[in-house]
């Protein structure tokens, strides 16, 4: 199971549902029906938290971006050298849930409103990394090429190499 689902009654329970729903059957499988299939729970307790699908969908999206990526820069951003900055962030990408970006990249290709918001992310995301390479080359060409080829790495695991281990997936985070 890819989130443990045993006691669960938050908005964030649902949203973690959302989100596992979404890698393992795809966007289509958001409805509240199969939601409250998977969490066992009745409409009633999902109209509790959320107005409804869309509004469910916008605050995974959000859940997402906010977790997935501000929490993370937020914490490296703490670090006080770029080294130490890079290091904690591919820590701490490493311990994301696998898969989640993936899915939330396919749902991305068919719908503006979540490629919207997939592609604020990845702006943040390399903007976190160009500053932080910037910093150790103070080069900004490099930096900018850095930045997108370790962002292309990240991404790459996620889309074309799902099945590789941590193991290999260290190596590769940390060869930049």
């Amino acid at each position: 199971m890819y989130f443990n689902f045993s006691i669960m009654h938050s908005a964030e329970h649902w949203i973690l549902a959302g989100l596992d729903l979404l890698y393992q059957k795809g966007e289509e499988s958001l409805t509240i029906e199969s939601l409250c299939k998977k969490l066992k729970l009745t409409k009633g307790s999902f109209y509790h938290h959320f107005k409804n699908r869309e509004d469910f969908s916008q605050r995974m999206l959000n859940y997402w971006e906010k977790h997935f990526t501000d929490d993370i820069i937020r914490k490296a951003e703490a670090e006080s050298t770029p080294q130490l900055r890079l290091k904690v962030l591919r820590s701490l990408t490493l311990a994301l849930p696998k898969n989640t970006e993936r899915a939330i990249r396919a749902w991305a290709f068919r719908n503006s409103k979540v490629k919207k918001i997939q592609e604020r992310v990845d702006s943040k995301r390399i903007s976190f990394l160009k500053n932080a390479y910037w910093e150790l080359s103070k080069d900004r060409k490099q930096a900018d090429q850095k930045a997108k080829l370790a962002y292309a790495i990240f991404v790459g695991v996620e889309m074309i190499l799902p099945s590789l281990n941590e193991k290999e997936i260290k190596k590769l985070y940390f060869s930049f």
